[in-house]
């Protein structure tokens, strides 16, 4: 059994995006079990702990960003996507008032599940409700085919920013 079809509600003043990329079925004694991701569009100040939490992880730890780099005050003025697993948040980007993506992450073991597409597609969605003409980001430059494969393109050579190369993309909307 499938589901792929979103469902939009609104919970606690936040726009509530409910997705079943895929659903598992068990029946124990007529319990069934499904595996659901709850996307939210919120404030960094509703979700701080947890969108650190996620980015220290991967950015911090995986990419040896340093936290200084890494937190800065944009946070308070960003649209924030944030997914949550079974009472778990797995995945978060944001989009800066100017239309600027960012600070897209997914924890290592919810890779693979279409969970970066669905933080960015809700940042684009954000944009457009915006009337945000034009988005841009600064990628890794190994995550360059991801953005591609929704519409970016580089502009500009390469660059380096905290010890990582990256590159300068940009999407109309």
């Amino acid at each position: 059994m499938s589901i792929i079809a979103p469902l939009l509600t609104l919970r606690d003043g936040a726009f509530v995006f409910w997705f079943i990329p895929r659903a598992i079925l068990i029946t124990i004694n007529d319990l069934r079990v499904f595996t659901m991701y709850e996307l939210l569009i919120i404030s960094f100040s509703s979700h701080q702990s947890q969108i650190k939490r996620i980015r220290r992880a991967v950015f911090c730890l995986e990419h040896n960003i340093p936290e200084s780099k890494e937190f800065d005050d944009q946070d308070e003025t960003a649209i924030h996507a944030l997914i949550q697993h079974n009472y778990e948040f797995v995945a978060t980007g944001r989009m800066l008032p100017d239309g600027h993506i960012g600070r897209i992450a997914v924890l290592t073991n919810h890779r693979g599940k279409g969970l970066g597409t669905r933080v960015l597609l809700a940042l684009l969605e954000a944009a457009k409700q915006k009337g945000i003409k034009k988005v841009h980001l600064s990628s890794l430059k190994h995550a360059k085919h991801f953005y591609e494969k929704h519409g970016f393109e580089q502009h500009g050579p390469p660059f380096m920013e905290v010890g990582i190369e990256h590159i300068n993309m940009e999407r109309t909307i």
